[in-house]
């Protein structure tokens, strides 16, 4: 893991004034946004660096107890994305764990999701994903027995 101290102690600092100002004044939903992306940067100080010719893909795991439809079911565990709060999202839905893995950028438009669903969105079949060594992302301990 390549931590950043510097980057991470900005970033809390950052936080920490716009904490003041919430507490002071209020806050509105812009700050929440703010707020948001500060959270999303200190995550990613933590994370290696993604290589040159590579995109970060993100997927969030977990149980969950909502019925899947057939065609949700044929793809099961090969869902990631690029945005890595919507990952994040589906994650804390299931208490579960957030992976990632670094895909060559040349070779990602072969495994976009199909039409209906987010640009940001790719289904990576499983030996696709062990080839390409998905991980966990750092600090990051839920299992999903």
């Amino acid at each position: 893991m390549h931590f950043n101290p510097e980057a991470v102690k900005a970033i809390q600092a950052r936080r920490t004034q716009v904490e003041k100002q919430v507490a002071m004044f209020g806050g509105s939903s812009a700050d929440q946004r703010l707020l948001a992306s500060l959270d999303e940067q200190l995550a990613r100080a933590s994370e290696p660096p993604v290589a040159n010719g590579f995109t970060r893909l993100y997927r969030g795991e977990g149980v969950s107890n909502v019925k899947l439809p057939d065609w949700a079911k044929t793809n099961a565990g090969q869902w990631f994305t690029t945005k890595r709060n919507k990952a994040v999202e589906f994650q804390d839905a299931r208490s579960g764990r957030l992976l990632y893995v670094d895909m060559p950028s040349t070779s990602m438009s072969q495994y976009l999701a199909p039409d209906g669903n987010s640009p940001d969105e790719y289904l990576l079949p499983q030996v696709v994903q062990k080839n390409l060594g998905v991980r966990q992302v750092p600090g990051n301990t839920a299992s999903i027995d």
